[in-house]
């Protein structure tokens, strides 16, 4: 079987005692991940690391490198979007991919808004529960994490 749970807090520090109670009678291991965003110490570094790199003869490599996306908003209900900089055409479905925690690959309608940078995902068709976007650009594949709400 398979278990999650999870919580979010907006603000650092110490989260206190968490627990979690299996819904089955079976034997199991729990792992506890914290996420947390880069500093601004570690963004200054590497804006410092992107400046200096040699590029001559590969005029997109700094750019490539500074890809950023956002996604908004999270959680989802029907749409979300993501806000992908620096990408200037529509990615391919092959570029987009949407998982869910057990790996599971799903298909999901797209828009680009070229104007905005903006690619439209219909999440209307996926259950409530934590997905992971992947996105391909010329800097690597980005993940993004997404909660999709049923409310």
């Amino acid at each position: 079987s398979n278990m999650m749970a999870y919580f979010v807090t907006g603000e650092p520090g110490a989260t206190g005692d968490q627990s979690a109670t299996a819904s089955l009678s079976e034997h199991w291991v729990a792992q506890a991940v914290a996420i947390r965003p880069a500093s601004a110490a570690t963004n200054a570094r590497r804006s410092a690391d992107i400046a200096s790199l040699d590029t001559s003869g590969e005029t997109d490599l700094a750019e490539a490198l500074a890809t950023r996306i956002g996604a908004y908003p999270n959680p989802a209900r029907d749409y979300l979007s993501l806000i992908i900089e620096g990408m200037t055409s529509e990615p391919s479905p092959s570029e987009v991919a949407v998982f869910d925690l057990a790996g599971r690959s799903f298909s999901v309608r797209s828009n680009w808004y070229a104007p905005e940078n903006r690619l439209e995902l219909d999440f209307s068709t996926l259950r409530e529960g934590m997905y992971m976007v992947n996105v391909r650009t010329a800097s690597g594949i980005h993940t993004i994490r997404v909660m999709k709400d049923g409310n």
